[in-house]
C-alpha cells in the first residue's frame, strides 16, 4: 500500500498531536519542535517516506488521549499504520494511552499505538448486545496483544457503558494480564456474570497488584461457593480494594476468595442487604479477610419492606449490624452511608463504636432521619472526644442537644479535645441554643461546625446570663493552698516582672513609716497627686534615710522573684507635693540639691541596689523623657503615654517595651471613675482587639534602632477591674497583641479573627471567661459576617 487517501481530512497527525494545543499541555511541551506543536491538519496523501519524516517528531509523545472524533479515523487508516509499524512502534516513547473503542474493530488502533514503554492503559467502550460475540473475541485479542507488547504495564483501567443494553463482559477476557508481573493497579468497571472460575482467571497469581477497583454495573448472583478454595487469591502487596454493586449473597464469598494480609483501604460503595443477618455475614467476612484495615468506606442499602418495624424492634441498629467490625482496632477512618433506615440513635451502640475504634481520626455516618428513629443525645460527642483522642472529623445523623448534662465538665475538666470538623443535624426547637452551649464548652477548637437547623432556626449565641446558669467547675480553681504565681508562670515559660513604683504612688508606706512620706492624703488630692490617681502620698526622695530604706526594700523584693527584671516605676511624680512639704524642702536645702538632682541620686541608689542582686531595672518613659536622671544603658523603658514616644526613647538608645495607652490599655472605655463628674476617662475610647492588631512595633523606629524594641505589653489597672471581670476584660483582646509581637504586624484583622475565635473558645473550655467577639452564628461561619460578604 503506497498511499492512503483516508488521511486527507482529518489527518492522523491531527489525532495524535491534538493534545499539544490544549492549555494544560502547552507549557509542558514547549521543548517540542515547532512542527509538532503547531500541526493540526495535513492535506494530501501520506507516502511511506513521508511517514518516516513524521516518525522523527512522534518520538516526543509520552501521553496520548484518543477521544471520540467527529470524523473517526477509518479502519483502513489504522490497518495502514499497523502495517507501517510492524518493526517499530508509531510512538516509541509513549507512556500513557487513553482511548475509546467505538466498534469491535477499534482495538486495531491500539495495536498501531502500542509500545513496550507504555505503563498506563485506559480503555473505554460501549459493548452493544448486537455485536456481543464480536466484542468478546475482539477484547480477548486486545488484552492478549497488550500483554505481549506492553510488558511494563503498571496500570490498566477498563470501562464499559452502564446502560441495560450493555452486554456482560466475561472476566475471562482479562486473563492475559496474569502475564504482567509489573501490573500494580487494576480498575474494571463492567457488567459481568461473576463466578469463581472467572475471578480465578484474573486474580490468581497476581501478587504484584497493589490497588484493585471493581465495579459491576448490574449485579448478578452467580458466584458459586468457593468451598475449600478460601483465600486462593494471594495478593500480598494489595493495600487498596474497592468493590461496588455485588449481589447480596456474593459479598461473603467474594471477600473470602482474597488473602490480602496488608490491605489497608477497603471501599465498598454499595451493599444490598435484605436483612440484618446478611449484613452481619458480610462484615464478618471483611473482618476475617482483612484484619489490618485502616480505612473502611461502606454504603448499605437495606431493602426489606418491614424496615421501620425492624428498627422499632431493634433489629436494624448500628450496634448489631456492625458488631463483626468491632475487632478492627487498627481502623483510623470509617465512613458508613445508609440507604434506608438504620437505628443509630442508641447512645449505647455509638458508645461501643468509641470503645472499638480508639485510633479513629475520621468517622462519617450518613443516615436519613425517620420518625421511628429518635435522635442521638449530645453525650455521644463527648464520648467520641474522650475515647477517640485522635478524632478530627465527625459526621453524625440527627442529634438531641436539649437538656444536655453539663456536669461532664466536672468529669473531664481539662481535656483538650482534638475534634476539628463536626457535622450533625438538629430537630428539636430548642436544640440550636443548647448546641451552641455544647460546642462552646467542649469543642472550642472546631474549625467547621456544619449544624443544619431543620426546625430550630438560627443558633442563639452564648451570653453571660446563660453561662451563669451552667453548673460548671472552673479548672483553674484550687481546693488546697493558692498556687504561687511565679512558679505557675515559670512552669509555662513566663517571666513575671514585679514593679514597686517609686517615688510616687507610694501612699500605703505611710501605714508603716509615716515619717518617710510627703502629702499623705492631702486635700484636694488633685493638687498633690496627678489626675486621675487619688490618694496623694509620695516618698520623701531627698531624705538619705528614705533613699536607703527604699533601696533595701527594692533589693529584698528583687531577691524574692526569679525574674531578671524589676521595675521601679518613676511615673507621675507630683512636684507640687514636694514644694509644699516642709521636710523635703529642708532636705533639699541641707544637701544643696534641686529636686531633679535629688531624684537623680535617689534613682542611682535604688537602681544600684537592684543591680547588686543581679537584676535589670525597668522604668516608665517619664524617667527618660521628662527627668534628667542617670540611667544605665541596660535599663528597660516602658512606653505608655503615647505610641509616638517610642521613637524618642529609641533616640536616647534605651531598650524599650511598647505599652502605649492609645493601643494597649485594657482599662480604657469604661468611662470616668472619679466621682462627682460625668465624663469619659482620660484614655477612652475602648481599645478593641482590632486596634491592637493594627499596631506596628517599628513605626518611626529605624533599622539601626530595631534591636532596642524588646516587645510589648497590654496593661490593666485595678481602678475598674477585679476578680469579677478580670478574664473578660483581658481575654481574648490581649491575645491580639501577642500575635503582633510574636509574628510581626500584618494589620489583616479578617485573617486574624478566626484565630482569635479559636483562642477564645479554648480559653472558655479551660474556664477562662473570655468575652465573645461575635455572635456564635458568625463565629461558626468565618467571613459570613464581614462587611463585604
Amino acid at each position: 500500500m503506497a498511499s492512503c487517501a483516508a488521511l486527507t481530512n482529518p489527518s492522523i497527525l491531527d489525532r495524535i498531536f491534538e493534545y499539544f494545543d490544549s492549555d494544560d499541555r502547552r507549557d509542558a511541551n514547549d521543548h517540542l519542535p515547532a512542527w509538532a506543536r503547531a500541526t493540526r491538519v495535513l492535506n494530501g496523501n501520506i507516502e511511506p517516506q513521508e511517514w518516516e519524516r513524521m516518525r522523527g517528531h512522534a518520538e516526543h509523545v509520552q501521553t496520548l488521549s484518543m477521544t471520540s472524533p467527529q470524523t473517526p479515523i477509518s479502519l483502513t487508516t489504522w490497518v495502514y499504520l499497523t502495517h507501517l509499524t510492524q518493526n517499530c512502534p508509531l510512538l516509541p516513547n509513549l507512556r500513557l494511552l487513553s482511548c475509546k473503542l467505538e466498534s469491535p474493530e477499534s482495538p486495531i488502533m491500539i495495536r498501531a499505538l502500542l509500545s513496550p514503554n507504555i505503563t498506563d492503559l485506559l480503555v473505554s467502550c460501549n459493548v452493544d448486545r448486537d455485536d456481543g460475540k464480536q466484542w468478546e473475541y475482539s477484547l480477548r485479542s486486545l488484552f492478549d496483544m497488550v500483554c505481549s507488547v506492553a510488558t511494563h504495564l503498571r496500570r490498566i483501567d477498563f470501562t464499559t457503558g452502564s446502560t441495560q443494553q450493555q452486554l456482560p463482559v466475561p472476566l475471562t477476557v482479562f486473563s492475559p494480564i496474569q502475564r504482567l508481573k509489573s501490573l500494580r493497579i487494576l480498575s474494571l468497571r463492567i457488567s459481568s456474570d461473576i463466578n469463581f472460575q472467572s475471578l480465578r482467571s484474573v486474580f490468581f497469581g497476581m501478587r504484584s497488584l497493589e490497588v484493585v477497583s471493581f465495579l459491576n454495573w448490574h449485579a448478578t448472583d452467580h458466584l458459586v461457593d468457593p468451598g475449600p478454595l478460601l483465600g486462593t487469591f494471594k495478593l500480598d502487596r494489595l493495600h487498596t480494594l474497592s468493590v461496588t454493586n455485588l449481589a447480596p449473597s456474593m459479598d461473603v464469598k467474594f471477600y473470602h476468595c482474597f488473602s490480602a494480609p496488608n490491605l489497608r483501604v477497603l471501599r465498598n460503595p454499595l451493599h444490598r442487604f435484605r436483612n440484618a443477618d446478611e449484613s452481619i455475614a458480610t462484615f464478618s467476612s471483611i473482618a476475617e479477610s482483612f484484619p489490618c484495615l485502616q480505612e473502611l468506606y461502606l454504603v448499605m442499602n437495606f431493602s426489606c419492606e418491614e424496615r421501620p418495624a425492624a428498627v422499632r424492634e431493634g433489629c436494624l441498629n448500628v450496634g448489631t449490624v456492625m458488631r463483626p467490625l468491632f475487632g478492627l482496632h487498627t481502623l483510623v477512618s470509617l465512613t458508613l452511608v445508609v440507604k434506608g433506615v438504620l437505628d443509630t440513635s442508641t447512645d449505647a451502640h455509638m458508645d461501643t463504636l468509641t470503645k472499638s475504634f480508639p485510633l479513629l481520626t475520621a468517622l462519617n455516618i450518613h443516615c436519613p432521619q425517620h420518625p421511628d428513629v429518635p435522635s442521638l443525645s449530645a453525650a455521644v460527642l463527648v464520648s467520641f472526644a474522650v475515647r477517640c483522642p485522635r478524632l478530627e472529623t465527625l459526621r453524625l445523623p440527627s442529634m438531641r442537644c436539649v437538656g444536655f448534662d453539663f456536669s461532664y465538665l466536672d468529669i473531664y475538666p481539662v481535656l483538650d479535645y482534638g475534634l476539628k470538623r463536626l457535622f450533625f443535624s438538629l430537630f428539636d426547637s430548642e436544640d440550636g441554643y443548647f448546641a451552641a452551649l455544647l460546642l462552646d464548652c467542649f469543642f472550642p477548637q472546631l474549625v467547621i461546625a456544619d449544624i443544619k437547623p431543620d426546625i430550630c432556626g438560627p443558633i442563639k449565641p452564648i451570653n453571660a446570663e446563660t453561662l451563669e446558669t451552667m453548673d460548671t467547675k472552673n479548672p483553674t480553681e484550687r481546693e488546697d493552698e493558692e498556687l504561687d504565681i511565679t512558679d505557675y508562670a515559670g512552669a509555662r515559660g513566663i517571666d513575671v516582672m514585679v514593679e514597686i513604683d517609686t517615688p510616687g504612688h507610694t501612699m500605703i508606706i505611710a501605714a508603716a513609716h509615716p515619717e518617710y512620706m510627703a502629702c499623705v492624703e492631702s486635700s484636694p488630692w488633685s493638687t498633690f497627686a496627678n489626675v486621675p490617681d487619688p490618694p496623694a502620698g509620695q516618698l520623701r526622695l531627698a531624705s538619705p534615710a528614705v533613699t536607703n530604706f527604699t533601696a533595701e526594700m527594692l533589693a529584698a523584693v528583687a531577691r524574692m522573684f526569679p525574674s531578671t527584671l524589676m521595675s521601679t516605676g518613676g511615673d507621675e511624680i507630683n512636684a507640687k507635693c514636694y514644694e509644699q512639704d516642709a521636710q523635703t524642702q529642708a532636705d533639699l536645702k541641707s544637701s544643696g540639691r534641686t529636686l531633679e538632682q535629688a531624684l537623680d541620686v535617689f534613682t542611682q541608689k535604688t537602681h544600684g541596689a537592684i543591680e547588686a542582686v543581679g537584676k535589670t531595672p525597668a522604668v516608665w518613659e517619664e524617667m527618660v523623657l521628662d527627668h534628667n536622671v542617670t540611667l544605665s544603658n541596660e535599663t528597660v523603658v516602658l512606653v505608655w503615654l503615647s505610641s509616638a514616644n517610642a521613637a524618642k526613647v529609641a533616640e536616647k538608645n534605651f531598650r524599650l517595651v511598647h505599652a502605649p495607652s492609645d493601643y494597649f490599655y485594657l482599662s480604657c472605655g469604661g468611662g470616668e471613675w472619679i466621682g462627682g463628674v460625668v465624663a469619659d476617662s482620660w484614655c477612652d475610647p475602648f481599645k478593641t482587639w482590632q486596634k491592637a492588631y493594627t499596631f506596628d512595633p517599628r513605626t518611626n523606629i529605624t533599622d539601626s534602632q530595631a534591636h532596642l524594641v524588646l516587645g510589648g505589653e497590654q496593661a490593666l489597672w485595678s481602678v475598674q477591674s477585679g476578680p469579677e471581670n478580670l478574664d473578660s476584660t483581658v481575654w481574648p483582646r490581649a491575645a491580639a497583641s501577642a500575635e503582633v509581637f510574636w509574628t510581626g504586624p500584618t494589620g489583616n484583622v479578617t485573617e486574624a479573627l478566626p484565630r482569635l475565635h479559636d483562642v477564645a473558645f479554648r480559653m472558655r473550655r479551660r474556664g477562662v471567661q473570655a468575652i465573645q467577639l461575635q455572635p456564635m452564628w458568625c463565629a461558626l461561619r468565618p467571613g459570613k459576617c464581614n462587611w463585604d460578604s
